[in-house]
């Protein structure tokens, strides 16, 4: 089953929170979680990205992170049996996950004289 979530992150997204979380339902028998992030970026914002399952509660959770990669890859999965380097791979609880995306700022250079 493929799912695409179209969505747009402003300026008042990045003030509201560090954090912004797309829920996708996960059916019962799924052994693997592949997940693609196309951004336009801009010199303002970067983008981060990590997944939790359905055992995450808000942050800081202490349950439910599957993984996390800062900018590195706009592509990973999590699997029954394996994963990309920096996520965990395990039993694939149905129901609603989280794809993590972190609304982080460049680091921009100031000149002082």
């Amino acid at each position: 089953m493929t799912q695409t979530i179209e969505i747009r992150l402003t300026r008042q997204d990045k003030a509201a929170g560090h954090y912004y979380y797309v829920p996708f339902e996960v059916p019962a028998g799924t052994t693997r979680i592949d997940l693609k992030f196309t951004a336009r970026r801009d010199d303002e914002c970067q983008l981060d990205y990590g997944l939790v399952d359905p055992t995450a509660t808000d942050f800081p959770s202490t349950t439910g992170l599957r993984g996390w990669t800062g900018h590195a890859r706009e592509e990973f999965f999590t699997a029954t049996d394996d994963a990309t380097p920096g996520y965990l791979y395990g039993p694939i609880e149905p129901g609603t996950w989280r794809a993590q995306i972190g609304l982080t700022s460049e680091r921009k250079i100031f000149s002082s004289w």
